[in-house]
């Protein structure tokens, strides 16, 4: 399989960046970088982004140990359970570090993410970072969110298109937490069949949150996906840390 990898990550209107991208087995976190571009070959690829939380440099820290967890599990990483083991022992790592210094108490971080192999590929997340493949003209999310208002969405009390002007958008009820409790994340899961082309978006809610799902849309219309996305987010107000990851597959070369 080949891919094609455009990603990029910026700090926003805050202080510090604690989101970080794992591209395949590099594990990106900057306070801003250029938008990257990346093309290879392989039977089997890794994308992933974590949204870290905690204060401080806490959030960082947070969204690092996760992805550094999935990097290093990265050769038994291939089905459901081995990907949800890897996230479990995430949070075991981040309860680890919450032990030793309590400041890091309830210090954690969002994953979403695309594990590639042949014809296969999983989706999971944890929080509200999320996933899309590319449809026609449209986006499907592929995610599931863990948060108060997308359970409002599902209990049909709100309809989605409310969700990012809600009052309690960023409450979450689940992502891989440093809390030193022993009831384990909620890891959503979702393993498809790919075509011979797809297109998937990776980003974090600084992204999706700054604008419409049909803006979202109508960049995959534009030359380049990723340069309109960062222009809309850049125009919205009250910029969040935002990461965003456009991988395209093809089962055979690039023409």
């Amino acid at each position: 399989m080949k891919f094609h990898v455009s990603y990029f990550t910026h700090l926003g209107d805050r202080q510090s960046n604690e989101d970080a991208m794992l591209i395949d087995r590099e594990l990106i976190q900057t306070q801003i970088q250029p938008i990257e571009y990346k093309t290879f070959e392989s039977n089997k690829a890794l994308f992933a982004l974590a949204d870290g939380m905690g204060g401080e440099n806490n959030g960082e820290e947070a969204s690092w140990l996760v992805l550094s967890q999935l990097l290093q599990e990265y050769e038994t990483l291939s089905v459901h359970e081995s990907i949800i083991d890897t996230l479990h022992n995430a949070k075991k790592r981040l309860d680890s570090e919450a032990f030793t210094d309590s400041t890091k108490r309830n210090f954690g971080s969002t994953i979403a993410g695309v594990l590639l192999q042949g014809d296969k590929a999983t989706v999971f997340n944890s929080g509200d970072s999320r996933v899309y493949r590319l449809s026609g003209e449209f986006l499907e999310q592929l995610s599931h969110d863990h948060s108060h208002v997308q359970n409002l969405v599902d209990e049909g009390i709100i309809d989605s298109d409310q969700v990012n002007d809600h009052p309690y958008k960023n409450l979450l009820t689940s992502a891989i937490i440093g809390d030193l409790d022993d009831r384990t994340p909620l890891v959503e899961m979702k393993t498809l069949e790919i075509g011979k082309s797809e297109t998937f978006l990776i980003c974090s809610d600084g992204v999706w949150e700054a604008m419409s799902l049909e803006a979202m849309e109508s960049c995959f219309g534009e030359p380049n996906a990723i340069e309109c996305l960062i222009d809309r987010v850049n125009n919205s107000r009250n910029r969040d840390n935002f990461s965003i990851i456009v991988v395209e597959t093809k089962l055979h070369p690039f023409l």
